[in-house]
């Protein structure tokens, strides 16, 4: 890292963070440490005015198919919210402009939709895909009794039901991971998710590699980064757990329960202990990126961002096809599921 950074660093994600705790020097610089994937190396695009820093955008850069690819530091999961820190819009045109001649293939996930980048990505060289995330509405309830008390009576009563039910197989505790738990948690958590993942997908997963496990263990260590966990336990047996990114907004990152007590739904209860938990600082609860039902019973709304691909060079446009032909093909699967639903109401 440049020399004498962070304590910049640290001073602009203050001011200009808006809470994303993805853009804080504790979260990135750690993530760089231990989360860097094989083969790739660090780069730091910076911008200042009158010598003073106004914008950083952490990133590396891995080769991929022969092309030079660059993406925000952080977890490894496309679902964070992974674009510059700037003070204003100057210094991100700036960054980019910089950013571009690094690399064949420029990505950055679920920037605001008034960025300088949505705007810049709208050119025959780039790709903008509009993401929308399931939002509880819930920094101003004041407490969890209260904000629950706005929920139908049947949602109230079925998840304080469920949560008395698992209590009920003895030696249960529901809350957040403590220190000494933080390697069992971790370790149970990922090995669930991977199951889990390996019974639905072929496809590899940031989950799976050892630089997310280690990543996850140190920064739940330090508070600085804002990752916690929450976990229901019976005994030492992790029955259902939930890493979030807590800033102004909390943010889900892995979930995951044992289908042993999937008839407990613990997967339910455990949505509601954090959720509990953004109320209890203030925070809304954003449940990021994916559209799986359980998550409709608990928000109110979806929030717009965008993720955005930036073609650098001829062998970067060749990655471009493959991002329009995935748009084709989510269009034409709502077209498919909003017509077989008009059919059945008929």
């Amino acid at each position: 890292m440049l020399p004498g950074i962070r304590a910049e660093w640290e001073e602009l994600h203050a001011r200009h963070g808006s809470g994303l705790q993805s853009t804080s020097p504790a979260y990135c610089l750690l993530a760089l440490s231990l989360a860097l994937p094989e083969n790739a190396s660090p780069a730091f695009v910076t911008a200042r005015k009158e010598g003073k820093l106004c914008g950083i955008w952490p990133m590396w850069l891995v080769n991929e198919s022969g092309r030079k690819i660059a993406r925000h530091v952080g977890n490894g999961s496309s679902e964070e919210y992974a674009g510059p820190l700037a003070c204003d819009d100057a210094a991100i045109t700036a960054m980019l402009k910089t950013a571009r001649g690094l690399c064949d293939v420029l990505h950055a996930t679920n920037v605001s939709p008034e960025s300088p980048l949505v705007r810049a990505a709208k050119g025959w060289r780039a790709h903008a895909a509009l993401v929308l995330s399931p939002v509880a509405r819930c920094s101003e309830a004041g407490s969890w009794d209260r904000w629950l008390a706005g929920r139908t009576r049947s949602f109230r009563q079925g998840w304080r039901w469920q949560k008395r039910r698992l209590a009920a197989l003895g030696d249960v505790r529901f809350g957040k991971v403590e220190l000494a738990e933080i390697d069992d948690f971790v370790d149970q958590l990922f090995e669930l998710k991977c199951q889990w993942l390996s019974e639905r997908t072929a496809r590899s997963s940031w989950l799976q590699t050892p630089q997310a496990r280690r990543f996850a263990k140190a920064a739940m260590a330090d508070p600085q980064t804002g990752l916690a966990g929450h976990a229901i336990w019976k005994g030492a047996r992790l029955v259902a757990g939930g890493l979030c990114l807590e800033g102004k907004v909390h943010d889900y990152m892995v979930t995951a329960y044992d289908p042993v007590y999937a008839q407990h739904s613990p997967g339910h209860v455990l949505t509601g202990l954090c959720v509990a938990r953004a109320i209890e600082q203030g925070c809304d609860f954003d449940f990021r990126i994916t559209h799986d039902p359980y998550k409709m019973r608990w928000i109110d709304e979806f929030a717009p961002s965008f993720t955005v691909t930036f073609a650098n060079s001829v062998p970067g446009l060749m990655a471009l096809p493959k991002l329009y032909m995935r748009d084709v093909r989510r269009w034409l699967s709502r077209l498919y599921r909003n017509g077989l639903r008009r059919a059945m109401a008929r």
